[in-house]
């Protein structure tokens, strides 16, 4: 079956309903019972109830988590997608990817992002291409891995704190560099 363009999954995110952007249910306050939304999703892909580790994963976090439990109700409308809906993909895949995928990209990427920033969109939509090794058509593998490249958000953090890292490294070193020279003359100065 051909695999419609990106951007027919990009429209679905920007379709979301409100409900899944509101507040996640966490110690009796919130609006969405996101453990409820991932058993429902998983049901329909493993045919197995979702195991208490599980629920207590996604009903117990603590007030931090909100952004990667909002993550996790855009990801569950993303795999709504009638194309996902037909067909048979792995549901551990996919409770891996839930539970442990979007860890580091909840640290940089505010849930609403996916709804509203179109390389954010187009991001997890490849996130979800890649773990369901989903090719679009008229893309080669490599091209579908290098466009993912340039939109990571992790990757981008990295790179920038590394950088970060480097310019402060070098910054210490010219300093240094600078105390020494100026040393140096001054040592001259006064032997002369």
């Amino acid at each position: 079956m051909k695999t419609p363009p990106i951007e027919v999954f990009t429209r679905h995110l920007t379709q979301i309903p409100d409900v899944f952007l509101q507040s996640p249910l966490q110690g009796g306050h919130g609006k969405v019972a996101v453990w409820a939304v991932v058993a429902d999703l998983l049901f329909d892909k493993r045919k197995k109830l979702l195991s208490e580790s599980n629920y207590k994963h996604f009903s117990k976090p603590g007030a931090r988590d909100k952004n990667y439990l909002k993550q996790v109700l855009v990801c569950c409308w993303l795999f709504h997608h009638p194309y996902l809906q037909q067909h048979d993909f792995d549901g551990n895949k996919i409770l891996s990817f839930l539970k442990d995928g979007l860890k580091k990209l909840a640290k940089l990427v505010a849930a609403e992002q996916f709804v509203s920033d179109t390389d954010r969109r187009e991001e997890l939509v490849r996130l979800v291409f890649k773990l369901l090794e989903i090719t679009v058509d008229g893309e080669t593998p490599q091209q579908a891995e290098d466009r993912l490249k340039a939109l990571d958000s992790v990757e981008r953090d990295r790179i920038i704190r590394h950088t970060k890292k480097q310019r402060e490294h070098a910054r210490k070193v010219k300093a240094a560099l600078e105390a020494q020279r100026a040393a140096e003359a001054a040592s001259r100065y006064s032997r002369e």
